[in-house]
């Protein structure tokens, strides 16, 4: 019985769906599962890597589908190759699966937030807000038709029980995982490309306005006042410029020179620049998961995140949790990581035992052990 994975999510410029997408696999390679499993769409070189290799790993199969998983066309061309594949089971790691099936196609869904219907006032601009009743139709559509669901965190499955008013009984959690990361620079290579100096306060992710940018940097205004000597506040992930407000708290706190901003950062860049922190910050208001605080985790970075959404539940008491809106708070938590080489080697210990316990391969035997429920194997 086949299981074909919607992989079109690894892409040159991954979101979090890409990552755990990815990580998902990583976790199976090492299982080695019994079931033939096709990897759907994607980079075939990143998915290559993360298997060790598609040549050896006989139970999966990559097939090209270049249709974005959003478009129309893929909801009019997947069900058909899906047929020609002899899926047994078709994985969506977001809500696109195919409205339509045949032939006794089980079908389960990824869900990891509902970040356009929960955080709506500060997504104006989002087509998803923008068009919220078609959005919500459409989700809803998907978890009905959906013979699993699954959320990556107790708090999204809460969300989709009151908010969405999905079945308790459909739901199952299963954490993401983190891998280790690998050997690399001591953070050179990121200093040296972005002129970054001093002691780095890092944040990796969006700039949606429910990332709380703007409280971190000013935060980061405080915590130059408490602190002293040379710090540099690094905000990596791709620039969105409908919104601005973070890079508008730079200017206004005449910040420009040591905030950084640096669009999207390759896998190697990315991890020079957890190398090269000493605190990572991820102040958000909103996350079905957390996969950036747990990824400093395992990179050795101490984590200062919100106490709000999923955080508490991903990260426990090894990183410093703040109220999300508390900017003084925020400065303090940091300058302490900072200043106290106790408290922040005690983090280091707490933040790696955490991310240990999450690893892709305790997720990628949840999944198949779900695929294997549905499918009545």
């Amino acid at each position: 019985m086949t299981i074909v994975l919607d992989a079109r999510w690894i892409n040159d410029e991954m979101s979090g769906i890409g990552r755990s997408t990815l990580g998902l696999l990583t976790g199976l390679a090492e299982i080695g599962p019994d079931q033939p499993i096709i990897a759907l769409g994607g980079r075939s070189d990143l998915i290559d890597e993360a298997v060790g290799g598609l040549s050896r790993a006989a139970w999966l199969e990559h097939v090209g589908f270049p249709i974005s998983p959003t478009s129309l066309r893929s909801q009019w061309r997947l069900p058909r190759l899906l047929r020609s594949l002899g899926a047994a089971l078709f994985h969506s790691p977001y809500v696109y699966a195919p409205l339509w099936r045949s032939g006794g196609m089980k079908i389960v869904i990824t869900v990891h937030d509902l970040i356009p219907e929960r955080c709506s006032g500060g997504l104006a601009k989002s087509r998803k807000v923008q068009f919220a009743p078609l959005w919500r139709t459409w989700c809803r559509l998907q978890y009905r038709r959906a013979d699993a669901i699954i959320t990556v965190s107790d708090f999204s499955r809460r969300e989709l029980i009151e908010y969405a008013d999905v079945a308790a009984s459909s739901i199952t959690r299963i954490h993401n995982g983190v891998a280790l990361p690998p050997a690399g620079d001591d953070g050179r290579r990121f200093r040296e490309r972005f002129g970054a100096r001093g002691v780095i306060i890092s944040y990796i992710g969006r700039h949606d306005p429910y990332k709380n940018l703007d409280a971190l940097v000013r935060a980061f205004g405080r915590l130059r006042e408490m602190v002293g000597g040379e710090v540099t506040l690094v905000i990596a992930g791709r620039r969105d410029p409908r919104y601005p407000q973070a890079e508008s708290a730079a200017r206004e706190l005449h910040l420009n020179g040591q905030v950084i901003f640096t669009d999207y950062l390759d896998e190697a860049t990315r991890q020079s620049l957890l190398r090269a922190s000493t605190v990572f910050a991820f102040p958000s208001r909103y996350e079905g998961f957390g996969l950036p605080p747990l990824e400093a985790m395992a990179a050795g970075v101490p984590v200062v995140a919100s106490n709000a959404a999923s955080l508490p539940e991903v990260l426990g008491d090894a990183a410093t949790l703040v109220p999300p809106d508390d900017t003084e708070a925020l400065a303090r938590a940091m300058a302490t990581l900072i200043l106290d080489a106790d408290a922040r080697r005690a983090a280091i210990e707490r933040g790696r035992e955490r991310a240990a316990r999450f690893t892709w391969r305790r997720c990628a035997q949840e999944y198949l052990a779900l695929y294997e429920r549905v499918i009545g194997v």
